[in-house]
């Protein structure tokens, strides 16, 4: 089966089946995406008991149980339901249904008031709440001057490893770094966090290089954060304060060896890699009046489509045109050096980072995934980014990723 026929089982759209507490559902004739095996298996039945898969197999051979609810699967495709590992659940009454509604199952809040994600995290396990299932953060651990409002400010070792415990206390899933903390600060939190037995994860801080936060064993790099420090060294430059998108239009300078020999280091430290470069994408557009026209804003309240103008927001009111250029091209390298990591055998995952300007739930997870696609991903990767990958990165490959007898019925 061609792989381009498995990346198409995505851009279905498919029924919402609820199912009652204990009821027993077979899904008959469903094609079923086996996003392990890369193949689309025709002719499958699924039974599920409650909330649990109880087998999967031909049709022919799977025992339909007495009294069960049978939904015809024949023409439809079944898939392992979508992980969004970067967002921020500002508003999850408009999140939760249009991730579900786009088979968004499962995401990772990267930061916000940790009590408020929490609530969030357990009314949507409690059935409250109509969304995916989530892993969060809390609050962002940046330094002296953090630039949001929900963050802690580490501004010594032992701030940081206070922090670190009393969000591991409130019941955090993993923790998450930012640009302003400085190196020894850093290097506390990832102890501690180690101590405590939570993954660490977020920016690479300013004050380290790449390669220190792989061997500090920080967990996963969001948005290629330190990627642009180290092309501007191999490309014999000093870095330029803060993010600088001007440090991509090196890599073509760069030898192949030089890329290769970074991607396999990347490879080589287990790091999950998450680019969110639909971000990139729509924050390079934003002057764009054709951005307005995407039907799936009619879904987003008229409130955040406000805050999204560039005008309401600090960081991009004084963009000019050359700068949006500027993100417009850096993304261009950031897709080919995506691909290259791919290939080198690095651990890439799906995310969008939900809540900035023009990214809807669930619709810009799809779109993330063409970007990846279009990296040089092959479409089944792309799908294991979103499924088996992002799985093992949230620490619930024992139950989700895939449609196996004895996992969660989440598909």
């Amino acid at each position: 089966m061609k792989t381009t026929h498995l990346f198409a089982a995505l851009l279905l759209a498919s029924p919402f089946v609820p199912l009652g507490a204990q009821e027993t559902v077979a899904f008959s004739g469903v094609s079923l995406v086996d996003v392990q095996a890369g193949e689309v298996l025709p002719d499958r039945t699924v039974v599920v008991r409650g909330e649990r898969i109880e087998a999967v197999g031909p049709s022919a051979g799977v025992v339909v149980p007495e009294g069960a609810r049978v939904v015809d699967g024949r023409g439809l495709f079944l898939m392992p339901g979508l992980f969004d590992v970067h967002v921020h659940f500002a508003d999850p009454d408009t999140f939760g249904p249009l991730a579900v509604a786009h088979g968004v199952t499962f995401v990772r809040d990267m930061g916000g008031t940790t009590e408020r994600v929490l609530s969030i995290r357990a009314r949507a396990a409690a059935g409250q709440l109509l969304g995916p299932e989530m892993a969060v953060t809390g609050a962002i651990l940046d330094g002296e001057q953090p630039v949001w409002p929900f963050s802690i400010a580490c501004r010594t070792p032992e701030e940081g490893r206070k922090a670190v415990a009393d969000l591991v206390e409130a019941g955090v899933d993993q923790l998450k770094v930012y640009d302003g903390l400085d190196a020894e600060t850093y290097r506390a939190i990832l102890e501690e966090a180690r101590r405590l037995g939570r993954p660490v994860v977020g920016h690479v801080p300013r004050s380290i290089e790449l390669e220190e936060a792989f061997e500090a064993g920080q967990v996963s790099i969001e948005h290629l954060t330190g990627f642009d420090v180290r092309i501007g060294r191999l490309a014999g430059k000093e870095p330029t304060p803060g993010r600088s998108f001007a440090h991509w239009l090196d890599v073509p300078d760069l030898s192949a060896e030089d890329l290769d020999s970074l991607a396999k280091r990347v490879a080589a430290s287990g790091a999950y890699l998450c680019p969110t470069l639909v971000v990139y994408e729509r924050i390079g557009r934003l002057e764009d009046p054709a951005l307005l026209e995407d039907p799936s804003l009619a879904f987003v309240p008229a409130s955040l489509r406000e805050a999204w103008k560039p005008a309401n927001d600090f960081r991009f009111r004084d963009w000019t045109p050359q700068v949006y250029e500027l993100v417009r091209k850096a993304l261009g390298e950031q897709m080919a050096l995506v691909g290259r990591l791919h290939a080198a055998g690095g651990r890439i995952v799906a995310g969008t980072d939900l809540s900035n300007p023009y990214l809807v739930a669930g619709a810009s997870l799809h779109e993330e995934l063409r970007l990846l696609a279009a990296s040089g991903l092959r479409p089944v990767d792309a799908l294991r980014s979103a499924t088996t990958t992002a799985a093992a990165l949230c620490g619930v490959a024992d139950r989700l990723g895939t449609v196996e007898a004895g996992k969660t019925a989440s598909m």
